[in-house]
This record gives structure tokens, C-alpha cells and sequence, in this order.
């Protein structure tokens, strides 16, 4: 039903025949893409040549973040309830099965996420059905999680 993608840019030819492929291979309704890297009406012509018919684009900053939701009214019904350029928070309304959905990219900066973090605490309280909050949360919940690099320690917003 969705298909969450962190594609970090899809300015390329290649990008548009993977998720021609991915949907001939799986059905899905709606596609979650994070990082897409470009803007405007750039976007618009790779969105339209993904077949896609409706949209709600959070817009890059600076060639970092950006957030689209892209659906098709066939099967589901999206309407965009809240957004911010970390997140998208949509009620999806699934053949009269109601339930959100909530796409986010979250600030590399620690500080920054954890406003997203208070955000997305609230959304339970607000909303009384199904809720799925996914995407690139920037953030891992345990050491275990990562191999290499500087070591992490801002995981405790996010495991909250």
C-alpha cells in the first residue's frame, strides 16, 4: 500500500525506471520519498513522470531534507492535515478504514529533532485510530544500531 523512500536524489533518469519497476513488481497507493534534492518545476516533471496524479511536497532547503507524499485517488483518499519542513501528516482514508500516516525527515541537528520529537509525541493524543510515523528519523535508538563513524549519543529523544 506505501512504498517509504529515503532516495537521496531523483533528478536521475534511473530514479523515475526504479519506481516503474518497483510498481509493476508491488502494489502500492502511495510513495513516501524523503531527500529528493531538487525543487520546483523540476519536480513537478519527475513527479508527473511517476505517475502520480496527486501530491504534497515539502520543498529542499539549501540541497538538504525535502519531503513528497504522491497518491493516487483510486483506491485511497490523503488529505494533508499538518506539515513543516520535517514532516507530512496526512489522514488516510483506506475504503472507509480511516488512519494517519506521517512522513518524516528529521534535522541531522540533535536540537533541532527534538522539536520533530515533541511534534510526533503530541500526534497520539491528537489522533484516536491507527497511526504509522515513517521515514528518515536521522536518529538511531541503540549503539547496536551503527557500525563505524563518531560515536551517537542523542538517542534518548527518539526512543522516548
Amino acid at each position: 500500500m506505501i512504498l517509504v523512500w529515503n532516495v537521496r536524489g531523483t533528478g536521475k533518469q534511473l530514479f523515475a525506471r526504479n519506481i516503474s519497476d518497483i510498481r509493476r513488481l508491488y502494489s502500492f497507493e502511495i510513495l513516501a520519498i524523503c531527500e529528493p534534492r531538487i525543487n520546483g518545476l523540476k519536480a513537478k516533471r519527475v513527479i508527473k513522470r511517476l505517475g502520480f496524479y496527486n501530491n504534497y511536497i515539502v520543498e529542499v532547503e539549501r540541497f538538504s531534507g525535502g519531503i513528497w507524499v504522491l497518491w493516487n485517488d483510486s483506491k485511497i483518499k490523503l488529505y494533508v492535515v499538518a506539515s513543516s519542513r520535517h514532516s507530512i501528516t496526512a489522514l488516510v482514508d483506506d475504503q472507509n478504514f480511516f488512519w494517519i500516516l506521517t512522513v518524516v525527515y528529521a534535522n541531522p541537528c540533535a536540537n533541532i529533532r527534538r522539536l520533530l520529537w515533541s511534534y510526533l509525541d503530541s500526534i497520539k493524543d491528537c489522533f484516536h485510530m491507527a497511526l504509522l510515523i515513517t521515514s528518515d528519523f536521522n536518529e538511531i535508538t541503540s549503539c547496536d544500531e551503527k557500525r563505524g563513524g563518531r560515536p551517537t549519543y542523542s538517542n534518548s529523544g527518539f526512543a522516548n
